[in-house]
């Protein structure tokens, strides 16, 4: 089945406008995810629905993916509040003991590095990465005993 005239794209796009929104509203940086909603987001549904027709995207389907996005900016959120002070203390342990666990951990072929880009992406992206691999495997969630 072929896409019609790039909806996936489209729809794939006003959903990670929203998700950056939502990122920005849990930075607090709510003035700044105002003016993405307008400057952004709004032409996009606009622009989609004019493409499409109304029905194409009725409110109850935008309502929905705010809903879905707003989680995934939740869980980014308190992700982030779990692995920063992590990060940051293996950042401040002193050279010597970086350099001894370099020495220890296996050498990663040249192959599957990453090269950076010249821009940086931006953390949506980011999170749309880690989710597309989370999603090649099949959820696994802590068994509770009741």
């Amino acid at each position: 089945m072929s896409d019609p005239a790039g909806t996936d794209e489209a729809l794939r796009e006003i959903s990670r406008t929203m998700r950056q929104i939502c990122l920005l509203h849990e930075m607090g940086r709510n003035d700044e995810a105002a003016q993405r909603e307008f400057v952004a987001l709004d032409p996009l549904i606009q622009t989609f629905r004019n493409l499409h027709g109304a029905d194409a995207l009725p409110d109850g389907q935008i309502r929905s993916l705010w809903a879905f996005e707003r989680e995934r900016a939740e869980n980014s959120a308190a992700l982030s509040e779990l692995l920063v002070p992590l990060l940051l203390e293996q950042l401040r342990r002193p050279l010597d003991s970086l350099q001894s666990s370099l020495v220890h951990s296996p050498i990663i072929p040249a192959s599957i590095v990453h090269r950076p880009t010249a821009a940086s992406p931006e953390i949506a992206d980011l999170l749309d990465g880690m989710l597309a691999q989370e999603s090649d495997r099949p959820a696994r969630r802590p068994h509770r005993p009741t």
